[in-house]
């Protein structure tokens, strides 16, 4: 899948950008909102971006400076975020990914004015906010000029380049909405992982649902964790493939290793159901029997409980079931 490519503009973009800003930068992306018109007096690009609603159009003029006030990316704008805050608002984050992903450097600016300062939220505006002056006249180019200019910055007119665009901006969705499912998996928040899980419409590979599914076992709420491994397991096959082969954790424990350790027997039942071997083996050759049998001892007392331990007759009789299965088809 297309990427946008790894370039110094990128990281600087990416520093300079929150992640609101850059979300919503990605959806003016894939709404088409940028366009080039020019340069501007200083050497910068000339853009011009759609608000989101669609009925304003802003002025951004773009470049890259030495001042450190947006992560080296000089963005000015005529938004009201960018009056307030400054620094890179979802307008010039737009027009700069759209550079970057059409292959062109940020240019240099030739006079590198002072940076604006950035506010607090809490804080006033000034009463009578100057106009944004940036763009004088006569200070875009003419349409000819443009063309000898900058010939590769419109607008891709060919479905191949309007395929890639999208694909990169795909690309960038899908690793936000992967890290924002890590993120309510352990927490055990099931109804943010589903919205977020209904997002991705790919395959997840192999290394990231392993360790989504060892987040959402060992996720704080334990009831939370209950439901977000069961509902990982049905709206993904290649996550139940997954338990089935006992994707290893960073400590080299399998799925219902980690369950058993985090005293999470409902999540075992799920894994069990998946088809989970309880006689694999960690990076220390104990398998999931063997680490729920030592659950029987009573540290408390020094000696073995004489109750039965629910996770050890729960993988005791899935072993069970299983030998039985195998020596009845036999």
């Amino acid at each position: 899948m297309e990427e946008f490519p790894c370039s110094g503009d990128l990281v600087a973009v990416q520093k300079g950008a929150n992640p609101g800003s850059m979300k919503k930068a990605l959806e003016l992306l894939k709404r088409r909102a940028v366009k080039i018109t020019g340069r501007s007096l200083d050497g910068g690009v000339a853009a011009e971006v759609q608000s989101e609603q669609g009925g304003k159009a802003y002025t951004v003029r773009l470049g890259r400076t030495s001042i450190a006030g947006a992560g080296e990316v000089d963005a000015r704008c005529g938004c009201v975020d960018f009056r307030t805050r400054g620094g890179l608002c979802k307008h010039g984050t737009a027009a700069a990914l759209f550079l970057i992903q059409a292959g062109h450097e940020l240019p240099q600016l030739a006079t590198q004015a002072s940076a604006p300062s950035k506010r607090h939220r809490s804080e006033r505006p000034p009463a009578t906010p100057t106009r944004n002056k940036l763009f004088e006249p006569g200070s875009v180019s003419s349409p000819e000029e443009v063309d000898e200019a900058l010939p590769a910055l419109k607008r891709p007119q060919f479905p191949q380049a309007r395929a890639a665009a999208s694909a990169a901006v795909s690309q960038m969705q899908r690793v936000f909405f992967l890290r924002q499912l890590q993120t309510a998996a352990a927490a055990g928040n099931h109804a943010g992982f589903i919205r977020d899980l209904q997002r991705i419409h790919e395959p997840i590979g192999e290394t990231e649902v392993a360790e989504l599914l060892h987040k959402a076992i060992c996720g704080s709420d334990a009831a939370g964790a209950e439901k977000v491994v069961v509902g990982l397991l049905a709206a993904r096959p290649e996550a139940a493939a997954a338990a089935r082969a006992g994707a290893r954790d960073a400590l080299g424990r399998t799925p219902l290793h980690a369950a058993v350790a985090a005293n999470r027997l409902e999540v075992c039942r799920a894994l069990l159901s998946a088809n989970a071997d309880p006689g694999q083996l960690d990076s220390h050759s104990i398998s999931a029997l063997e680490l729920a049998a030592q659950r029987k001892l009573d540290t408390s007392k020094g000696n073995w409980r004489h109750e039965a331990d629910p996770f050890h007759e729960l993988l005791q009789g899935a072993v069970a079931t299983a030998t039985n299965s195998e020596n009845g088809s036999g």
